[in-house]
């Protein structure tokens, strides 16, 4: 961020604009709370896109770059690297709409292709096993982090039946709780 705010400030107030960027209350909470270290690198990877794009030369100059900017994007966390993407290209247009030249549009799409294209070997196994993964097991009560093996607490059957995804008193064939622990429930009732 102290490189890009360095294209318009001078050295103490770019710094100001770089230590408010690393210390902005959601990078605070990032860190403390959710500790998302990926997406915390992810965000660290948004000043270069904004400096690749925005930064006064020709064109072709930021396309390998920002293809590798795109990439490590999408190699540290896919949601942060689908927010980087809408962001590159509404960038983009902006900067092709004040600069009126469409080169620059261009080789930013093609250095957005190219970087999805050097992370295709992490993207495809991605969209294949997308399937396999269940949100009413991640939002459901019962498996929050706080009630996982991990943490030493026994996952009771009232627990269960009062989740969000299991209404009643007893379990029903479509309650999402994984098959093991639905029968060692089933064993302690």
């Amino acid at each position: 961020m102290h490189a890009f705010a360095k294209e318009w400030f001078e050295g103490p107030d770019a710094t100001l604009i770089a230590v408010a960027y690393a210390v902005n209350p959601y990078m605070l909470l990032t860190v403390y709370v959710r500790s998302a270290f990926a997406e915390m690198l992810a965000a660290s990877l948004l000043p270069l896109i904004l400096l690749w794009i925005v930064r006064d030369r020709p064109a072709r100059e930021m396309f390998v770059p920002l293809a590798l900017t795109i990439a490590a994007a999408w190699l540290t966390n896919v949601p942060a690297a689908i927010m980087l993407s809408y962001t590159v290209v509404l960038l983009l247009a902006v900067t092709t709409i004040f600069r009126r030249n469409s080169r620059v549009f261009l080789y930013g799409a093609g250095a957005m292709l190219l970087g999805m294209a050097l992370a295709s070997f992490y993207i495809v196994p991605v969209l294949y096993e997308k399937t396999w993964i269940t949100l009413g097991q991640v939002l459901a009560r019962v498996c929050g982090r706080v009630r996982t093996f991990c943490f030493g607490v026994r996952v009771k059957s009232s627990m269960i039946a009062s989740s969000a995804s299991c209404r009643g008193s007893q379990l029903r064939a479509d309650c999402h709780v994984p098959g093991d622990l639905r029968r060692s429930v089933l064993a302690q009732a």
